[in-house]
């Protein structure tokens, strides 16, 4: 009945708790629910390929029997099945062919006294009253009349003799081409087996030295001197891109987790191995463009630097960008990564809520629908950038350079954008609703579209909502 618990039967014991990570059970479970266990998808995998391995072998098996019995001798073929038994079995088929061989002699020799003389003579006695005549001209007679009836028998029995050559040679033709199929079929199986076993070992040698690699690699970002560090960071580059399926998406995990835990914010005290202080303009070097003189940023760790690189380049085997992962993505939350270099690089879809990437060069980068929510990016370049559909809601935009970036369908709502260059930036479609520090004449020298949700309470001098740069009459707002 619904809703009521099924319950083992009195008496049956309980069976043992499950593994870890697994659903459990019970022996007495109804057999639907025993079906609807989750099955390792390896194990499944390998009972597909072994069924498959399996009737791929049964039908050359049968292919090969068929063969065989082409084999079958022709003396054996009236006795049918027996005849195909007595063919399998090779001391039996050799004592029943000279059985048969001597029977085959007898019969030859009876059938050639038949055709030559019995026959002939049954013949010519029937006509015993044509040569009744004693004297040689009788005899001269019957024997010609002899001869001339052996002729056309022999005649007949002879071709009889070639048909049944030619048949058996025929027959021979097709068992030598069947015995040859034979040897080619099971020669392929065994080249077959041999390959696939040969494969099987490369495969599991070659995952036993990606695991070794990769042991030793997080090993490596695990060691205290900068270069052991940088070793084992470049290494997991390399192994993700030798086996992306296996190991791409936990090497990016492991990358995200070591930016985080050696580039925290708060930033840690410093140490021996932090580099010197640094300081960076607006503009990352472009002149025009100055901040106060006590503004100084520390230089990001080489290791760090080097992760952001590599995770920013990593590529599929094919060559093409990896785009983030449905059930997760780079997640560089609450990371200290103040003047990092990311030019050109990708992190579609990447975490960076509450990060620190003030002063940092992130000219063409590429942040399509990443998560830049409270983000800190004063005086970061960002010209050229591609961040549609970002999420940037309450971020610190302060003084950087969104000159020509790309913000389509962007949300910007609340973030403070006091001083940003916004020369030649794109907002179709964007949110910048309760955007702080934004004037008019920022706003105009950007494009927008009709679905721009402008910052609340600014004007032009007109009183219009949106310069003539944004396309489209006021009347089509959407709010």
């Amino acid at each position: 009945m619904p809703g009521v618990p099924f319950e083992p039967p009195a008496g049956q014991p309980q069976a043992p708790e499950p593994p870890a990570g697994q659903p459990h059970v019970p022996e007495w479970a109804p057999w639907p629910t025993r079906l609807s266990a989750p099955v390792p998808a390896t194990a499944t995998e390998d009972a597909i390929h072994d069924l498959t391995a399996a009737l791929t072998a049964q039908d050359e098996r049968t292919r090969v029997g068929e063969l065989r019995s082409e084999l079958v001798p022709w003396w054996l073929l009236p006795f049918g099945s027996a005849g195909r038994r007595v063919a399998a079995r090779p001391g039996l088929r050799t004592a029943v062919g000279w059985i048969a061989t001597l029977l085959a002699l007898t019969a030859l020799g009876l059938a050639v006294w038949l055709a030559l003389w019995w026959v002939p003579d049954h013949l010519v006695s029937s006509r015993v009253n044509d040569f009744a005549a004693k004297d040689d001209s009788g005899l001269k007679g019957r024997t010609d009349a002899v001869n001339a009836a052996r002729t056309p028998v022999a005649g007949l029995f002879l071709a009889i003799v070639g048909a049944l050559t030619a048949w058996a040679a025929h027959r021979n033709v097709q068992q030598s081409r069947a015995a040859l199929d034979a040897t080619r079929i099971q020669h392929q199986q065994k080249l077959d087996a041999d390959r696939a076993a040969a494969e099987r070992t490369a495969a599991l040698t070659q995952a036993g030295q990606y695991t070794d690699r990769y042991i030793k690699a997080i090993q490596l970002i695990s060691d205290d001197q900068l270069n052991a560090r940088l070793g084992g960071l470049y290494a997991l580059e390399q192994l993700a891109k030798e086996a992306p399926a296996t190991y791409h998406a936990t090497i990016v995990d492991v990358l995200a987790a070591y930016i985080r835990d050696r580039a925290p914010w708060p930033p840690a005290a410093p140490t021996a191995l932090d580099r010197p202080s640094r300081r960076l303009d607006a503009n990352n070097g472009v002149a025009g463009r100055t901040v106060p003189m006590e503004e100084t940023l520390p230089r990001p760790a080489i290791d760090i630097q080097a992760a952001l690189t590599i995770l920013g380049r990593r590529t599929t085997r094919h060559g093409q960008r990896q785009l983030p992962r449905e059930n997760g993505r780079v997640d560089l939350t609450d990371s200290d990564l103040r003047g990092v270099t990311l030019q050109e690089l990708h992190l579609d879809g990447a975490d960076l809520s509450g990060a620190h990437l003030e002063r940092a060069d992130m000219r063409h980068a590429y942040l399509q629908g990443a998560d830049l929510s409270g983000v800190y990016l004063e005086g970061a370049n960002l010209s050229q950038a591609q961040l549609q559909g970002a999420y940037l809601p309450g971020a610190h935009l302060e003084r950087v350079n969104l000159r020509g970036a790309n913000l389509e369908r962007a949300n910007l709502r609340g973030a403070d954008l006091k001083g940003a260059d916004l020369v030649w930036a794109s907002f179709g479609g964007a949110d910048l609703s309760k955007v702080e520090g934004l004037t008019w004449v920022q706003v105009e020298a950007t494009h927008g579209s009709t679905q721009t949700m402008p910052p609340d309470g600014l004007r032009g001098p007109k009183g219009e909502l949106r310069p003539e740069s944004w396309t489209g009459p006021e009347d089509e707002v959407p709010w």
